[in-house]
Order: C-alpha cells, then sequence, then structure tokens
C-alpha cells in the first residue's frame, strides 16, 4: 500500500485495541468486516496488521484487485484456493475492496451477494481469518447485501473520521449526561443480533455478540442496556466456566465478561461494584498467565488490568465517600 499512514486519535487507538484483541482470539476462519473512511486510515490500520501478524509469525496475505471488473472472480478464486504459504500459523487474509467510484460499489455489491451465496464454502476452505475491507458508508449495506454472511462474522471494525488525530475531540460525558455519540447502524445490528440470541444455551457466539453489543451500549451511554447484556453475558460465561472448570478458554471467557460489567459500572460510577468485578477478571487473567507464562495475551491483560486498579483505589468514590452514583 503506497498511501501515507494516517495517525491515529484516541477513538482511532480505541478501535484498533479492541479490533487486534478480536484478531488474537481468533483461531481458524473468521470474518471481519473493517469499514474504513479514509485511505490513510487504511494504511494505517494494514500497517498495523502487518506488525501484529509479524510478531505471530503468521504473515499477513494482503489483496487488491487491479479494475472492479476483476474483484469477484479474483477474490472468490482466492478464498476458494488459498495459498499454501499462508495455511500455516493461522495467518489472516486482507480482501481489500474499498477503492472510491460508482464502478468499485457495483462490484462491492457482487462481491458480497457472491460470498453471502458461498459461505459455507468460503467457512470449510479458507479457514483462517478473513479481514474484508470496506468503505464506511457501506456498512449498513453489508447487512442488508449479506445478511447470511454478516450473521457469521466475528466482528466489526468500524475507522471513521474520527479516528484521525486531527478530528474535533468529542466532549467528555459522564454518567447521566447525553449520549456521547448517536447510534449508528452497526450498533442497531448487533443489538438486534443480541436479541436474537440473547435467549438461546450459554455458547462462545452468545457470548461474543454479547459482548460487542455491550460496547456499543457503553459507547452510546446507553448504560441500562449494557448493564442488562452485561450481567446477561457474565451468568453465561459463569454457566460454560462450571461446566468446562478450570480450561483456558472458559477461564479467559469468563475475565472478559467479567471486564463489561465492570466497565458499565465504572460508566455509572459505581467504583466498589466494578473493581470487584475487575478484581475478578484480574485474578482469572493471572491464573492463565502462571499457568502459560509464554502466552502474550495472558500477561498483557493481567498486567493492563492491575494498573486500571491501582487507578479505581484512587477514584473519585473513594476520596468522598459521600458521592453518589447516578
Amino acid at each position: 500500500m503506497n498511501t501515507s499512514a494516517a495517525t491515529f486519535s484516541g477513538a482511532g487507538e480505541a478501535e484498533w485495541e479492541r479490533l487486534s484483541r478480536h484478531l488474537q482470539w481468533l483461531e481458524g476462519f473468521g470474518l471481519v468486516f473493517l469499514f474504513v473512511s479514509h485511505a490513510g486510515l487504511c494504511a494505517e490500520v494494514h500497517r498495523r496488521l502487518v506488525d501484529l501478524c509479524q510478531l505471530r509469525a503468521a504473515p499477513l496475505q494482503s489483496f487488491r484487485p487491479d479494475a472492479p471488473d476483476t474483484l469477484v472472480e479474483q477474490a472468490v478464486a482466492l478464498a476458494r484456493r488459498p495459498d499454501p504459504v499462508y495455511l500455516h500459523g493461522n495467518s489472516p487474509l486482507w480482501l481489500q475492496a474499498n477503492p472510491p467510484g460508482s464502478e468499485w460499489d457495483g462490484a462491492r455489491e457482487q462481491l458480497l451477494r457472491r460470498l453471502n451465496e458461498r459461505r459455507e464454502l468460503l467457512r470449510s476452505s479458507l479457514q483462517r481469518p478473513l479481514l474484508l475491507v470496506l468503505p464506511e458508508n457501506f456498512l449498513a449495506q453489508a447487512a442488508h447485501l449479506a445478511p447470511d454472511l454478516w450473521s457469521i462474522r466475528q466482528t466489526a471494525a468500524v475507522f471513521g473520521p474520527d479516528c484521525l488525530a486531527d478530528a474535533p475531540i468529542p466532549p467528555v460525558v459522564l454518567p447521566g449526561d447525553s449520549p456521547a455519540r448517536p447510534a449508528t447502524a452497526m450498533d442497531e445490528s448487533l443489538w438486534q443480533e443480541w436479541q436474537r440470541l440473547r435467549d438461546s444455551e450459554p455458547s462462545r457466539e452468545l457470548l461474543q455478540v454479547g459482548w460487542q453489543a455491550c460496547e456499543a451500549a457503553l459507547n452510546t451511554r446507553h448504560l441500562d442496556l449494557a448493564g442488562t447484556i452485561a450481567d446477561a453475558v457474565l451468568g453465561s460465561a459463569r454457566h460454560l466456566a462450571a461446566a468446562g472448570p478450570g480450561t483456558p478458554e472458559t477461564v479467559r471467557d469468563l475475565s472478559i465478561s467479567l471486564e463489561r460489567v465492570g466497565d458499565m459500572a465504572r460508566a455509572r460510577g459505581r467504583w466498589d461494584e466494578a473493581a470487584a468485578a475487575l478484581r475478578e477478571a484480574q485474578t482469572g487473567w493471572a491464573r492463565l498467565s502462571a499457568a502459560f507464562p509464554d502466552h502474550e495475551e495472558f500477561r498483557e491483560q493481567a498486567a493492563r488490568l492491575a494498573e486500571v486498579l491501582k487507578t479505581l483505589g484512587d477514584s473519585p468514590a473513594k476520596s468522598n465517600p459521600d458521592a453518589e452514583p447516578d
């Protein structure tokens, strides 16, 4: 990619952190939608992914078609006949389909429909993460044109104009204030997916959908909704942990779910509740780090939460016992 990389704003860094965390969890096939508003942002996401994949000894395979009329056939062929060089190590495939122009819009629509039709073949043949890069304005269209493909996504990341370092800084929003930002089509789709799955049997799919829906509710300051989702997801995570006690997967999933409860409590100024949830989450990460000392994610998450807990020790509620949560 020859475009100069842009510098992320705080919002960009937060979205990158969320995306990279999902990629670190992925093993085997996983569909990730990337909606990018700016060529420089696309270049920066790509640069960081190249670095991340090199650290994991799983080089990123990058593909960008030469012309809109070759996009569909080249992309489908690439997914059906994976390059053997990238089959080992869970190397992600970056499929960049975001060039501007009406001809490209038509090609993107065809690509989404074709991948939607062949989603099961895609899942069985690719067997590694697929990063589908689209313009930001294709967010609503992706869910509409490829509903079945959308339903099997692992996550979707949006790098909009607010992710640029020179974007206007949004005002700080405290508990009880108006929403930090309006709900987007992405937020609505996450909440709809949660509504669809929330009464199903506990599963990792339910947890992952719940985590994303909770994040969307927190980001738009729908705190009651965030709390409801976080509590339900935590209940499912505890159920799965009891069914498979002590496995790395269930301990990790429980720790992530506890973090969502802690995030919701912090957003509402309930510092003691936040500390209790995050302390239990940190204990889980620390157990995993001790059992797998060479695992970078476990070590980093345990250290990060330890620092967060130190910060909570100096929270306003600790220094002002008369402070009331919202």
